[in-house]
């Protein structure tokens, strides 16, 4: 998901997929984490996750066209 494949907005699996691609790309780094510019910080054991930043990261991400942002 992170190298650029694209992805269904329609795919009633889009939560599962977000949380992969989230997921690898935390794991991989292509995901900042605790940078100014990035979408994910942890403190204190807890995730923070800046809405709705990450979501168009992941439409960017997958090739999934900007106004199909209200399927996510």
């Amino acid at each position: 998901m992170v190298s650029g494949e694209a992805v269904s907005a329609s795919d009633e699996h889009s939560g599962e997929l977000f949380w992969q691609w989230l997921s690898t790309g935390l794991s991989s780094g292509d995901i900042p984490i605790n940078t100014v510019e990035a979408r994910v910080h942890l403190v204190a054991g807890f995730a923070f996750i800046t809405v709705p930043g990450i979501f168009y990261l992941y439409l960017k991400q997958t090739g999934l066209a900007g106004d199909q942002r209200e399927a996510l």
